[in-house]
């Protein structure tokens, strides 16, 4: 019997038998094909990226973030808690974080007040006010809390470096305030003759300035650029207008060359480094915090 006499179905089951086995051949020599193109890249992609890590580690470039972030110290020599007990904060990510706190309590018309003072407008007008704020039993003991941090060695701050991109620094922005309370505290002893207090104020901001260098982020490197240029400002305005004791300016003579910009900054960029090529991998394992993060936003 001829194969167009035969039924539809038989037609077709023949067919099938026919063709379905060579299309197996061809995609099992595809799917061979496919996967030996995959592996050779693997290998070869793998292989590139091993050197391209032997070299990274031959520059002593960190791998993890583990290698960069600051190590603890003991209490005897960190200034972070006596800071933390004038910043008032928490490290904890919040998606609805408490108001901000302004510095000992101030109202936001007060720091605006102080600001201004600092940066030289309508002082004749709030001298009054600003000395004022300045003698506050709440300031003064923020201030000297400020002083004695200052002298510490070391800042190791509770950032929870493990959460990547979604750690908080909320100390940042306190140490702008704390120095621009600092800083007019310079100006206002030095309007009553007090050179030498004055300029040991300056130097309380200056080392300030260090202690929130020390942490190898990027944003406190700028945080910290501002903070050295309002104390360094202050410190301008004061030797412009008034002469310098012998000693403080020995003193500031000695910080200021003591100060190592370059080392700091290294610091942070191998931070950043090793925080951009940990993200991917944090994505990976923990794509929840990513959507946290933006809910925070």
């Amino acid at each position: 019997m001829s194969q167009q006499h035969l039924p539809t179905a038989v037609r077709t089951g023949d067919w099938l038998a026919r063709v379905v086995p060579k299309a197996l051949v061809v995609l099992l020599a595809l799917a061979v094909i496919l996967g030996g193109v995959w592996t050779y890249y693997d290998v070869k992609w793998g292989r590139e990226l091993s050197r391209e890590l032997e070299a990274w580690k031959a520059q002593g470039l960190p791998l993890s973030m583990s290698e960069v972030i600051p190590k603890p110290v003991p209490d005897s020599e960190n200034a972070a808690p006596l800071y933390l007990s004038v910043f008032n904060v928490s490290f904890e990510p919040a998606i609805r974080p408490s108001p901000r706190r302004n510095f000992a309590d101030l109202s936001d018309e007060e720091e605006d007040l102080i600001d201004d003072h600092r940066r030289g407008k309508e002082r004749a007008g709030s001298a009054a006010q600003v000395r004022a704020i300045l003698s506050r039993p709440e300031v003064v003991q923020a201030l000297q809390t400020l002083k004695r941090a200052s002298q510490y060695p070391n800042a190791v701050f509770p950032v929870k470096w493990e959460l990547g991109f979604a750690a908080v620094f909320p100390h940042m922005p306190r140490f702008l305030d704390a120095t621009r309370m600092v800083t007019v505290q310079a100006l206002v002893l030095a309007e009553d003759g007090q050179m030498a207090d004055a300029f040991d104020w300056c130097l309380v901001g200056l080392r300030m300035a260090d202690h929130t260098a020390m942490e190898p982020s990027m944003i406190a490197q700028l945080v910290a650029m501002a903070m050295r240029n309002m104390a360094l400002g202050t410190i301008e305005e004061l030797i412009s207008a008034r002469s310098v004791p012998a000693a403080a300016g020995q003193a500031l003579q000695e910080h200021l060359q003591g100060i190592d910009v370059y080392g700091f900054y290294d610091q942070a960029m191998r931070l950043e480094g090793a925080f951009g090529r940990s993200t991917f991998a944090q994505l990976r394992e923990k794509p929840e915090i990513l959507a946290e993060t933006v809910r925070d936003v």
